[in-house]
């Protein structure tokens, strides 16, 4: 059953991938990869954070002299507003770059993309998009990204401290692997789970379902089947509010309650109650009181 439960979620899991993608346009994110990753490859030796998002489309301010501003100087624009949301597009831009450089440096075999013309057009067409991605952008500029972030996550810029958690300790996704028990690695964990839950509260629906993620797995921080069910529910309640009468959003709250009864299988009945319970008054304390 224990396994049969993780396929389940898996399963389900992989579903809400695709609606946490469409949902919004700014932000194609790692809500769902960290997931995915983190209940699909228990026993790999990358870690659920090694998954990267495709990169973010570039958003800057529209003005009259866009055009004519270098990619370096967009990032320092942004940057000096010390606006959350600035910053955090500052940092997307930077984090697109390095993401388009570690991701570009896998080579597929020639097997793997034998008789599969679409995924080579594909990768032709994505070779093509990013090839001026990083130009400009200076090592001053990579090394100050986690600044930005810093301020992005304390304004409570919804996947800040998602993205904070898939960048691993320092932008080392690889020492939560190579230095498991380094101090260092041991406190950012801590307080990479201390920023999801706060920024949780403030209702950022990425931290809750990364929060969910991360406590039903069980590979970065202690497994809390209960617990990941609380966020869980905390989501969807707080989705509900938003959805309307479509067949799509029909569509999406059916994929939420069915994520939700997965991760259900493996406790017992109180601790499915107490979960609801303390997840609607997540949701109510955090998003419909104010």
């Amino acid at each position: 059953m224990k396994y049969l439960n993780r396929y389940l979620v898996a399963f389900f899991l992989c579903g809400l991938v695709v609606y946490l993608f469409v949902e919004s346009k700014e932000k194609k994110i790692l809500e769902a990869s960290v997931s995915s990753a983190s209940l699909q490859n228990t026993n790999s030796t990358k870690t659920a954070f090694q998954e990267v998002p495709k990169q973010l489309v570039n958003q800057v301010p529209v003005t009259t002299q866009r055009s004519q501003t270098s990619k370096s100087d967009q990032i320092d624009q942004l940057s000096s507003t010390k606006n959350p949301r600035d910053a955090y597009k500052a940092f997307q831009m930077v984090n697109a770059c390095i993401q388009h450089e570690s991701t570009s440096k896998v080579v597929l075999k020639p097997s793997e993309l034998a008789g599969d013309q679409s995924l080579k057009d594909a990768l032709a067409l994505e070779e093509q998009q990013n090839a001026h991605i990083c130009d400009g952008i200076s090592q001053r500029q990579r090394d100050d990204r986690f600044k930005n972030l810093d301020v992005a996550i304390k304004g409570g810029v919804r996947g800040a401290a998602t993205d904070y958690l898939n960048s691993g300790p320092l932008g080392d996704v690889n020492a939560l692997v190579t230095r498991k028990t380094d101090p260092l690695v041991v406190e950012w964990k801590k307080q990479a789970v201390n920023q999801l839950e706060q920024t949780a509260k403030q209702g950022d629906l990425t931290s809750l379902m990364t929060l969910s993620n991360l406590y039903q797995s069980g590979e970065f921080t202690d497994q809390n089947q209960q617990l990941a069910l609380t966020y869980a529910v905390a989501n969807t309640e707080i989705r509900k509010n938003k959805l309307g009468d479509s067949i799509q959003d029909t569509n999406r709250l059916a994929l939420m309650n069915n994520y939700i009864n997965a991760m259900s299988v493996a406790l017992t009945k109180e601790q499915i109650i107490k979960a609801t319970s303390d997840g609607q008054k997540f949701a109510t304390e955090c998003c419909f009181t104010k």
